[in-house]
């Protein structure tokens, strides 16, 4: 079973996973395209809005390309 799919049926430690392989590659960018010191919120965010929306997740889709469409 692949990551995504575990985050789409609920798994936290997948999700722990994820979070913890990308938190601070978001955070880096979210300072890149931010000039407001807000990086850590905005990050904090797309995790978020990640879990929140996890039943919509496309298995077939790359992860790193959906964290910075959120970022966005």
């Amino acid at each position: 079973i692949n990551t995504i799919r575990q985050i789409k049926q609920g798994n936290s430690k997948a999700f722990k996973a994820i979070f913890d392989r990308y938190w601070n590659i978001v955070y880096r960018f979210t300072g890149c395209i931010s000039w407001i010191t807000r990086e850590g919120r905005i990050t904090q965010q797309v995790f978020i809005k990640l879990w929140e929306k996890r039943e919509l997740l496309d298995e077939e889709k790359d992860l790193d390309g959906l964290l910075f469409t959120i970022v966005r």
